[in-house]
């Protein structure tokens, strides 16, 4: 069976109470500061930067939550091909430590995080040059046209192999065409979203048989609703057995996880039961 790695998320909230008055931090709680932070969080995991620290104001106590409320925003979906679930399953592991001045009716934050990917900068920059290169050629052609092509791409050029944490990364698929399937789905969804192809990466568990393993696929829009496609296994024999198939094939050999099981994400991203055809 596939090989995911999930996400270990170390959440070591270390808080500092100092009652004074001579500590100032830079940006205040208005939603457009909120969102520059969440902003200045997610360039500095784009970046594959190990450290960053993010300053932020409340009105209340924060400090059990805050940390990964705003990691979570900064590794939501974007619709950019190195953001959001590229990011997130990118990372191996992260934490926090928060610490507080507490003032008359607000709680001035540094959130300091430490960042463990499986990637480099340069390895990803890597990564950039190539599905920039395969975006290009595929410019001009119909949306189903440049799915099947980065589909059939990816299995042409990766083979299903376990060569340690980069098998898990876009990166080791292209640079030595060896992968698992985190590796397959995370280079799907990248090249997907680099040619203008909305994807999600799901999460869940694969069966084979009697047999079950956790697993990732994408699930890609076409003409208004969302196909499955597992890149993965339609690297076997028979080819593209699981591109582009609807949930009424699909759920007798896969099982998304709880967080795509519930009603918002069905609404935003609305599966079809049929096959695309």
């Amino acid at each position: 069976m596939k090989i995911f790695k999930r996400l270990i998320i170390l959440v070591v909230v270390a808080i500092v109470v100092n009652v004074v008055t001579n500590k100032f931090l830079d940006y205040s709680s208005s939603s457009n500061d909120n969102q520059r932070q969440i902003s200045l969080l997610r360039k500095a995991m784009v970046n594959r930067d190990s450290d960053a620290t993010i300053h932020y104001v409340t009105k209340g106590d924060e400090s059990k939550t805050l940390g990964k409320t705003l990691f979570e925003k900064a590794v939501a979906y974007t619709g950019v091909a190195d953001e959001g679930d590229y990011i997130k399953y990118n990372l191996s592991s992260y934490r926090t430590r928060v610490s507080y001045v507490k003032k008359v009716g607000e709680y001035q934050y540094d959130i300091d995080y430490h960042f463990e990917f499986y990637t480099n900068l340069k390895q990803e920059q890597a990564v950039a040059t190539r599905v920039k290169a395969v975006a290009k050629t595929l410019e001009g052609k119909s949306d189903y046209q440049k799915i099947k092509y980065i589909n059939d791409y990816i299995t042409s050029h990766v083979s299903y192999r376990n060569i340690g944490t980069l098998a898990h990364t876009a990166y080791g698929a292209l640079h030595y065409g060896k992968a698992v399937c985190q590796g397959y789905t995370l280079l799907m969804y990248r090249m997907l979203l680099a040619c203008g192809i909305d994807n999600r990466m799901i999460v869940g568990t694969g069966f084979n048989g009697e047999r079950s393993a956790s697993h990732s696929w994408n699930i890609i829009k076409l003409k208004g609703a969302y196909y499955n496609n597992d890149v993965t296994w339609n690297d076997t024999v028979p080819a593209n057995r699981y591109f582009l198939r609807g949930n009424d094939f699909f759920i007798a050999t896969h099982q998304s996880d709880k967080e795509y099981q519930s009603t918002s994400f069905r609404t935003s991203y609305p599966l079809s039961n049929t096959d695309y055809v």
